[in-house]
C-alpha cells in the first residue's frame, strides 16, 4: 500500500518535471500547493489551526458552592 503511494507520487513528480521542461503552465492547484507559508498568509490562503477548547471562565462560577450547581 505504502509502496504504491510512493510510486504514484514519484510518477506524478516526473510528469510535473517533464511539463516544466516543456514550458507547460502549472495548474492553479499545483501552484497553490507549492507556495510556502509566508506566501499563503500574504494571499489569505493559510489555514488556521482549529481553536483549542477554551478553559471555563472562573467568573461564571462566582457564588456557587462546590458540588452544587
Amino acid at each position: 500500500m505504502r509502496r504504491e503511494e510512493r510510486k504514484r507520487e514519484r510518477e506524478r513528480e516526473r510528469r510535473l518535471d517533464a511539463r516544466d521542461a516543456h514550458g507547460v503552465k502549472k495548474s492553479k492547484l499545483t501552484r497553490d500547493r507549492e507556495r510556502d507559508i509566508s506566501e499563503r498568509i500574504a494571499l489569505g490562503q493559510a489555514r488556521a489551526a482549529p481553536p483549542a477548547r477554551p478553559a471555563p471562565d472562573a467568573r461564571c462560577n462566582k457564588g456557587r458552592v462546590e458540588g452544587i450547581l
